[in-house]
């Protein structure tokens, strides 16, 4: 069971299984974000899985998304 909260400065997931899991998913949504505009526009959405790694000492995407989004 996947249930998430956002507050003003809080996200928060929780993820529920009966059993250890050695990857958690969840589907996602991913936009560009340019902080310089002051139009925000989120229109051009990638859908996905997330991968979660608690443990990661760094972060990647695919090139997938790269592509999708225009990176």
């Amino acid at each position: 069971m996947l249930s998430t909260y956002s507050g003003r400065e809080v996200h928060v997931i929780t993820l529920r299984e009966e059993k250890i899991l050695k990857v958690l998913e969840s589907s996602i949504e991913i936009s560009k974000f340019d902080p310089s505009q002051k139009d925000v526009s989120r229109e051009v959405r990638f859908k996905t899985t997330a991968i979660w790694d608690t443990g990661a000492s760094s972060s990647v995407i695919t090139q997938e998304v790269v592509s999708a989004l225009s990176l």
